[in-house]
């Protein structure tokens, strides 16, 4: 993981995200509101297949501080999970669109919205 202080013009060193565990496969993150002022600007969404050894377990993460943690965490997909990609599609509400089967992640491709409350937790204030 790398932060930006500038937008994304530049990044820190990289370092380890111990809570984010991965089995070397492509996940995506957002922010929740690109507002720079306000109670949700430093509220960060995080997917990917939540496993080491296998491509599995597709999860959402919510971190509340600009990814330093990231206390909530919803399976979304247990089976075979690949690829992942999410969008704001609304004030509440994010879409994710992610590769995954009964078998093989490869088998088809899915897109499902939730509401940031589906997360079961949310954020301070």
């Amino acid at each position: 993981m790398a932060t930006s202080g500038d937008g994304g013009r530049t990044f820190g060193p990289v370092a380890a995200a111990p809570q984010l565990i991965d089995p070397k496969v492509n996940g995506d993150v957002i922010r929740v509101d690109t507002a720079t002022k306000g109670e949700r600007r430093d509220w960060l969404l995080f997917v990917n297949p939540a496993s080491r050894p296998a491509r599995e377990n597709l999860t959402v993460r919510l971190s509340c501080d600009s990814g330093t943690t990231w206390p909530v965490a919803k399976l979304i997909n247990a089976g075979p999970s690949g690829y992942a990609a999410m969008a704001m599609v609304g004030k509440d509400r994010f879409g994710v669109f992610y590769e995954n089967g009964a078998k093989s992640s490869y088998a088809k491709l899915t897109f499902a919205t939730y509401r940031l409350n589906d997360l079961g937790a949310h954020c301070d204030g």
